[in-house]
């Protein structure tokens, strides 16, 4: 068994209960953000019930995001301050770019594929 292999069956123990959240991928932890943004018919979006400022689906990401980061540090587990990425609209995940409204191929990946 090589040291990948050691590191991802270690955060799949670490984070079994949150697997449909946060996926690994080799040395790589995704957490996903949630399915809706519970936008309202007037095209506003739902609030946290005691504080109106903070939409819902930024709440809970924030939850699910200090569970993970809890389940790591309680482990033993550092997390690299240079390849932590929070929040973002998209990102790349395995030459795909990933946003909200689903994933298409990353045109850079396509571009050096047509070449």
């Amino acid at each position: 068994m090589d040291s990948v292999e050691i590191f991802y069956n270690d955060i799949a123990f670490i984070l079994q209960h949150k697997t449909n959240k946060a996926p690994n991928f080799l040395d790589n932890i995704m957490l996903l953000g949630p399915r809706t943004q519970y936008e309202k018919l007037d095209g506003t979006y739902e609030t946290i019930p005691n504080n109106h400022s903070i939409h819902h689906f930024v709440w809970e990401h924030a939850v699910d995001l200090n569970c993970v980061l809890y389940c790591l540090i309680y482990a033993g587990a550092m997390v690299s301050a240079k390849k932590l990425e929070l929040c973002q609209l998209e990102i790349i995940v395995v030459g795909r770019k990933c946003t909200y409204k689903g994933q298409k191929l990353d045109v850079m990946i396509v571009e050096k594929v047509l070449k």
